[in-house]
């Protein structure tokens, strides 16, 4: 009698994990520049059979929820951001690899050369982590936007020296603009790997989710 009642227990315990609504923070640049990504993250979680709520919020406001215990996961980060938060676990494997390249005004070529970023300012987006994690400290001075678009056009108008994009993106800010960059060198700034996060008391989502992942993305 003892052991029906501790597996009924469990089971409950079981079923209402499963029922439970599971909110998952997508900060918005990837709605706008990795539309797909989005959707093959989404479409991997889909196969655990959990439940999940998706938020689109800005970069900033999702990584914030997220450490504030708001969202049960972060979507897609750099690990750098997280390597002060031990109550967020890293799930793998990785979602995506991306690399950002280093970018200027077209009347600036020079300011590709490295040995001037020292003294030239950088443009960053908020709550996009790995400018501060990378990028400002080679740099004088950096400037912090809210979007990769206002980043894009202050560069493209000679406001600032230089910003950092995926190859995609920038082809997709200079179609939706209308200003053209010059992207710096043959070889991308900054190669980075990112990854969903979950806080400690969902981590018993993190089995199915690896499991997922580990069909999805098999070559990350």
């Amino acid at each position: 009698m003892v052991l029906l009642a501790g597996l009924g227990s469990l089971f409950l315990t079981l079923s209402c994990q499963a029922q439970k609504v599971i909110s998952v923070g997508i900060h918005e640049a990837l709605e706008t520049y990795v539309p797909q990504k989005v959707q093959d993250i989404k479409a991997a979680l889909a196969s655990t059979g959990l439940n999940f709520e998706f938020l689109v919020l800005p970069n900033e406001r999702s990584i914030r929820m997220a450490l504030n215990g708001d969202l049960a996961i972060d979507l897609y980060r750099q690990p750098m951001a997280m390597k002060d938060h031990t109550h967020m676990i890293q799930v793998q494997p990785a979602v995506d690899k991306l690399e950002f390249w280093l970018y200027t005004s077209s009347q600036t070529p020079s300011l590709c050369n490295k040995t001037t970023h020292p003294n030239n300012t950088v443009v960053g987006v908020l709550g996009i982590h790995w400018f501060e994690d990378y990028i400002y400290g080679g740099f004088q001075q950096h400037k912090v936007v809210t979007r990769f678009s206002q980043a894009y056009k202050l560069v493209s108008q000679g406001h600032v020296g230089v910003s950092l994009l995926t190859r995609s993106a920038i082809e997709l800010e200079a179609k939706r603009s209308g200003l053209k960059v010059n992207v710096c060198g043959r070889q991308p700034f900054l190669t980075i790997k990112t990854y969903s996060y979950v806080r400690s008391d969902f981590s018993w989502v993190i089995p199915k989710i690896e499991q997922a992942y580990r069909r999805h993305f098999p070559s990350l």
